[in-house]
């Protein structure tokens, strides 16, 4: 069983009664940048999160006590959350161990990364394409113009079987 407590710019809260896989969602809208989640019918919010808390519960029965009346293991709470030194003492802080230095939305920046880096190499290579595109027209263009002038036979047959490589390649660059 696991307890989560995180602070956002606006409120302090705790998630309880969490089981692996209630787990892995809070983590996975962690690293992916989720602000919203909602877990058993309850909606949370991570907006301007500050800072999050993961415990793995060791003491079950205390576990249950204080979630139930948390007063009478801080009579100085007046706060509707259990703070992360109460929660300590009733099971161990797993946090680094689940999500490490990672910053809030990390797998979502990293994806952006790869999709901008993606989108470069992709843009890079369709310049470099219609650069090459546009030398292949204007080399058919200037072999079309000799055709016309020329008288040579041989030549001729020459300049026809070039212009018809230079078609098949600007008809592959095209695809």
């Amino acid at each position: 069983m696991y307890a989560i407590y995180y602070q956002t710019q606006l409120s302090k809260e705790n998630i309880f009664d969490l089981n692996e896989e209630m787990l892995k969602k809070v983590i996975d809208s962690y690293n992916e940048g989720n602000i919203e989640f909602t877990l058993k019918g309850k909606a949370y919010s991570f907006s301007n999160l500050f800072e999050i808390k993961i415990f793995k519960i060791e003491d079950e029965t205390t576990y249950k006590k204080v979630i139930k009346n948390p007063r009478a293991y801080n009579k100085y709470l007046i706060y509707n959350y259990i703070s992360p030194d109460l929660l300590e003492k009733i099971g161990l802080e797993i946090t680094y161990e689940l999500i490490g230095n990672n910053e809030f939305g990390n797998i979502r920046k990293e994806k952006s990364v790869l999709l901008k880096n993606e989108i470069e190499w992709d843009t890079k290579e369709l310049v470099e394409r219609k650069e090459l595109l546009s030398l292949l027209v204007d080399k058919k263009t200037f072999l079309e113009k000799e055709l016309i002038t020329t008288y040579d036979s041989e030549k001729k047959f020459a300049l026809q079987e070039k212009i018809k490589e230079l078609e098949n390649r600007i008809l592959e660059l095209k695809k």
